[in-house]
This record gives C-alpha cells, structure tokens and sequence, in this order.
C-alpha cells in the first residue's frame, strides 16, 4: 500500500487494528480523506458547540443569581472574578483560597518534581515521586470536597430544600437556571 492510495473508513480501521512492526507506515492525509464528514461534526464540532451554549447559558444564569445576591451582572463575565463572588455569595471568601490552594500546591510540586530530578540521586528519585503523587491526590481530594460543599451552602443562600444541593451538584446547568429565574428562591445574607 503506497501512501497514495484512498483508504475506506473500514480499511483505515482495520489497519488500525491490525499493526504490526513491518507494515507501520507514514499517515498522510491521503488516507484519511475517506472519513465521513458526519464523524468530523460529531466528534469535534458537535461537543465544542454543546460546550459553547452550557458555558452561554452558566454567565446568563449566573448574571441573574448574582442580581438576587445584590452584586453587579457584569461580574459572571469575568473568568475567576465570578467564581470568587460565588464563593462570596455562598460561602465566606476566606474559602475561596482552600478551594484554590490545593491546585497552586500541586503545581509547585510538580515542578518541583523536575527541578529536583536534576539534584537528587537517581535511585531515590522513585520513592520521592511516589510521595509527592500521594500528596497530590490528597490534595486532589481536598479540591473535592470544597467543591462538593459549595453547592450545598449556595443552595442554603437561596432558601432551597436541602436535597437542592444534591441536583445542583449533579445537574448544575439546570438547577443554576432554577437558582437564577425561579422566583420563589430568595437570597439570605449571612449578616
């Protein structure tokens, strides 16, 4: 098989399927011009654009609760600013940085995994790496459970029932609509 020839979509996959190291070959885009526009358009358009309209219908949403929270609607349009006046509608803002902490820290040690490889001897640097993928799950967790919490203290703000928490957690794009238009959901101050 040249690097010419058009390949069918079930030819493309069998090869796929059936490599071995004496028929490994180049791919040119020759041989996937025989994909069906449709797959293209399920695979990459289709979820960008479904993305697109949740992350359109979140900023309205959230331009609505914060109205209810008495705080500007123009403050959902602002990426990190929005989550920290959800924090501090929700909870205090001091928990905005546990929320934060924990993925700053996992940086740093992974960088510091790096920098240290270079230092350290290579016959420790396993049980090093161990450790810090231990911490790092660890904080991991932490980041769950602060986000596992805020759903729950946003709920009890607004004056939901206590399982609301549960489907804001699991179904946040609806159930944000239900914080933002409903008019029965009213925001309690924590003063």
């Amino acid at each position: 098989m040249t690097g010419e020839e058009i390949l069918s979509w079930e030819e493309l996959i069998n090869d796929w399927l059936n490599i071995s190291t004496d028929n490994i070959q180049a791919a040119t885009w020759m041989q996937y011009e025989s994909i069906p526009p449709s797959l293209i358009w399920g695979m990459i358009w289709l979820p960008s654009i479904i993305s697109l309209l949740i992350s359109i219908w979140w900023c309205v949403c959230l331009c609505f609760v914060f109205k209810k929270a008495g705080r500007q609607r123009r403050e959902a349009l602002i990426p990190f600013w929005n989550i920290w006046i959800v924090f501090k509608i929700s909870w205090m803002k001091k928990y905005f940085w546990l929320l934060r902490a924990p993925m700053v820290i996992r940086a740093l040690l992974i960088i510091g995994i790096q920098l240290l490889a270079n230092i350290l001897d290579a016959s420790r640097l396993p049980a090093f790496r161990a450790t810090i993928t231990r911490i790092c799950w660890l904080l991991a967790l932490w980041w769950l459970i602060v986000w596992l919490i805020l759903p729950f203290k946003l709920a009890k703000r607004f004056s939901q029932p206590s399982i609301f928490w549960l489907w804001l957690l699991l179904v946040y794009p609806v159930f944000i609509g239900i914080l933002a238009f409903d008019k029965e959901s009213i925001y309690i101050s924590e003063n």
